[in-house]
């Protein structure tokens, strides 16, 4: 097998990372919300109902310490904490309704950012980005470090 280059994953993150978290309106600016902060609601749109445990596993972080988290963006009325009702003993993490808006403006301003950064790109190119990424993805899921970094259900 070749060595891997990790500067196109990288330079991929980076482009990512500053594309999702760059231009905060001054709404969600005023909660003084961390990146972390984001991510987690991030993670709980998408999984709603994640169980604390996973959602320590995903971040890649301590139950103790998005426990923390959790706890923080509870007081911030952003997400609830519900006990499994079918198993007492794992806790779920659901978006409130103000964490909801939240995720849904910033959704929004993520999906305008891209479109922006992709407008100057003609139509062959960007549907060959978007075939890449989706071939991309299908591979990565084969691996078990992806299979690792999101936990079934």
């Amino acid at each position: 097998m070749d060595s891997f280059d990790l500067s196109a994953i990288i330079e991929v993150y980076q482009f990512l990372n500053h594309s999702l978290f760059q231009g905060i309106d001054e709404e969600i600016a005023k909660l003084k919300l961390t990146k972390m902060d984001l991510f987690i609601l991030l993670i709980v749109a998408l999984r709603e109902g994640v169980t604390m445990t996973e959602l320590a596993q995903e971040v890649g972080t301590s139950k103790v310490q998005i426990s923390r988290w959790i706890t923080n963006l509870e007081q911030m009325n952003l997400v609830k904490r519900q006990h499994n009702t079918k198993n007492r003993r794992m806790v779920n993490v659901y978006l409130t309704s103000e964490g909801k808006a939240i995720h849904s403006k910033r959704k929004e301003q993520f999906e305008r950012k891209l479109e922006e950064n992709f407008a100057t790109l003609p139509s062959e190119e960007f549907l060959a980005l978007k075939d890449h990424f989706a071939a991309a993805l299908a591979i990565l899921q084969k691996t078990q470090l992806y299979s690792n970094f999101l936990p079934e259900c």
